[in-house]
């Protein structure tokens, strides 16, 4: 699911151009990310568990990535609200006009893009596209245009993780195959997967050893 939202990242003209410089260095200030350049959901392959029209508030974990913003005593605060859509089998997410998303300069109000594959269990992988790279699938940060980030769906709410490429500790994935490599991106890791089936084995890893959502989007 970073801009505010774990999921979004822009699809238009100068927008998307500054929302894939937004989207990436977020990633990297949180300490890197899991990206690469092919995708691993496309639109015949992706799943749609969110109704056509849904409208959502998302709301940080103040446990995690949400000291700063949250009031005493609260779990979760909610930092934007929007809606989703369908648009050529494609979600894309329409903040609502007020919402820190909209505010924070998400494309000036422009639609974000994201694809989502069920991998059992509730848990999804989500893709979001930051945007084709200079040059082309070949120029200079083409491994770097689709972000990966992991989801958790209870009913009417979405538990999205957003984890950190670590050096080190994934290391071991590349070595067992569940990870095409670890790349330096501005002096941080990156992940590049080499399928969904083995991000998605990272991702459980993940959780089962002790990881929290970093935010909750709740669709009413």
């Amino acid at each position: 699911m970073k801009l505010p939202g774990p999921f979004w990242a822009g699809n238009g003209g100068f927008a998307m151009k500054i929302l894939r410089l937004a989207s990436l260095s977020a990633c990297l200030l949180l300490g890197g990310c899991f990206m690469g350049g092919k995708p691993l959901i496309t639109t015949k392959t992706a799943d749609y568990p969110f109704k056509d029209g849904v409208h959502f508030a998302e709301e940080t974990n103040c446990a995690s990535t949400g000291q700063l913003v949250c009031n005493k005593n609260e779990k979760y605060h909610q930092v934007s609200t929007g809606t989703l859509h369908i648009k050529n089998k494609t979600y894309v997410l329409a903040p609502d006009p007020n919402s820190t998303f909209a505010m924070a300069g998400a494309g000036g109000g422009s639609d974000a893009a994201v694809l989502i594959k069920s991998v059992g269990d509730g848990y999804y992988v989500v893709q979001m596209d930051s945007g084709a790279a200079p040059g082309g699938d070949t120029g200079p940060g083409a491994d770097m245009r689709y972000l990966y980030e992991f989801m958790k769906l209870d009913g009417k709410t979405a538990y999205a993780y957003s984890f950190t490429c670590e050096q080190n500790g994934d290391a071991r994935y590349v070595k067992a195959g569940k990870l095409a490599s670890i790349a330096s991106v501005m002096g941080m890791p990156a992940c590049h997967p080499n399928s969904l089936a083995n991000l998605a084995a990272v991702f459980r890893d993940r959780v089962a050893n002790g990881a929290v959502p970093s935010e909750r989007i709740v669709f009413n």
